[in-house]
């Protein structure tokens, strides 16, 4: 099917014989898992954009995976209660309280959208690159460029994971293909500004991979292409988790969802990364 769009630490006490380097040990796990926050965000159904199947299932198991396995503290966001307003809330919540040495993270599964610029078939506001694209919440759309303003905010490390159709851009600025040297800037046509709903800058700023972010972006297909899934999930969610466990790195999981996926699949997931380092144990 087609998806048309993605610790609390323990306490040591001499009497339970814990020696100090235990001690610290547990602290440390204490420090990695107070400083990480998740989004999950599940569209199986949409007043606007229809049926989903299977974007329960998968955002019940990252849900799971991140809060019971790593606990870490987050937001469970699934069909009517992923309005852009609940979405938006819970997304700048968590950043503003991602501290520089934290991590964010963003989970996405169900219908992603993309629209050729000048279309007569769509009533979403026009980029300044070839395409808006877009997730499909309950109500309304979350732009590529209002993810970006989001998460351009955070100032810990940002890993996106998004489950859907052309998903491969889902994060970005708006002048990012347009524009090949860092820093130059472009007017954003007035009409994209106001009728996004959303605070976007007058003005368009180009990316680069210096810039102070410090993001992983995990995409289950092109922008071009669509990605899949049943009742039993989205095929790189399922992958994902299959190839989970502990002490994984993020360069050996990705590569096995990548394996995974192409080897079944006509979709191409798609990793990209921004300053920051993603060479440890996956997490």
């Amino acid at each position: 099917m087609k998806k048309l769009f993605i610790a609390v630490a323990t306490i040591c006490t001499l009497v339970s014989g814990c020696t100090d380097e235990e001690a610290s040990e547990n602290t440390d796990a204490h420090a990695k898992t107070s400083s990480v926050s998740y989004v999950c965000i599940g569209m199986e159904t949409s007043s606007r954009f229809g049926s989903c199947s299977g974007c329960k299932y998968d955002s019940d198991r990252m849900h799971a995976l991140l809060r019971d396995t790593f606990k870490y503290n987050g937001v469970l966001l699934q069909s009517e209660k992923a309005t852009k307003a609940a979405v938006v809330a819970a997304i700048q919540s968590a950043i503003t309280n991602t501290p520089s040495t934290g991590l964010f993270i963003l989970y996405y599964s169900g219908h992603g959208g993309s629209e050729l610029l000048n279309s007569s078939n769509t009533a979403e506001p026009d980029g300044a690159d070839d395409a808006d694209e877009y997730l499909c919440l309950y109500d309304t759309y979350l732009l590529d460029d209002e993810v970006w303003d989001m998460i351009s905010k955070c100032k810990g490390r940002v890993f996106l994971v998004f489950d859907c159709c052309h998903a491969q851009t889902m994060f970005r600025s708006v002048a990012s293909d347009l524009l090949l040297q860092k820093g130059l800037a472009i007017p954003l046509e007035e009409h994209l500004v106001a009728s996004s709903g959303f605070n976007l800058k007058p003005v368009a700023v180009a990316l680069g991979v210096d810039d102070s972010i410090k993001m992983l972006c995990w995409s289950g297909c092109t922008e071009k292409e669509y990605s899949y899934g049943n009742k039993f999930g989205g095929v790189m969610t399922n992958a994902l988790l299959a190839g989970w466990k502990k002490g994984i790195t993020y360069n050996d999981l990705w590569k096995h969802i990548t394996s995974y996926v192409t080897a079944l699949y006509t979709q191409h997931p798609k990793a990209t990364q921004y300053g920051g380092v993603f060479e440890e144990a996956f997490r």
